[in-house]
């Protein structure tokens, strides 16, 4: 759930910015390329398949780690992947985002294509200041 929950942060606290990271879906994986090297990837896939009379969505969120350093990372479904499938990535180490779909996909979102995620990904500290209604854990 944590995960989950940072993802959904780290993508969406994400403003413009000219990145290089690149995403590919494909029949059975999601590529991810120009990765900061030996860095890792927040990775999310949502894939959509109908079977009978209501779709069927799926969300995988992952950490991917380049071992090899070479600045791709790959995630294997172990399966055909269905035609509705997007997949965002975070480079955790830089902070560039990028979005990438199935080039089969039947109504390709609008999507950007160059993002940076604000500093929470670069490990930088958030200010917070707790309203006065918390207890900040100092004893009286």
């Amino acid at each position: 759930m944590k995960l989950k929950t940072a993802a959904s942060v780290l993508l969406f606290a994400a403003t413009a910015f000219g990145g290089s990271l690149d995403v590919t879906v494909d029949a059975k994986a999601v590529r991810i390329k120009r990765l900061t090297a030996g860095g890792s990837a927040l990775v999310c896939v949502e894939t959509r398949a109908r079977e009978g009379w209501f779709p069927e969505v799926a969300r995988r969120v992952m950490v991917l780690s380049d071992d090899d350093r070479d600045g791709i990372v790959v995630w294997e479904a172990g399966r055909e992947l269905p035609a509705m499938t997007i997949a965002a990535a975070v480079d955790l180490t830089s902070g560039e985002a990028a979005f990438g779909a199935s080039p089969d996909y039947p109504y390709l979102p609008v999507l950007p294509t160059d993002l940076k995620v604000a500093p929470l990904a670069r490990g930088v500290p958030l200010k917070f200041t707790p309203p006065a209604s918390i207890p900040t854990g100092t004893a009286a």
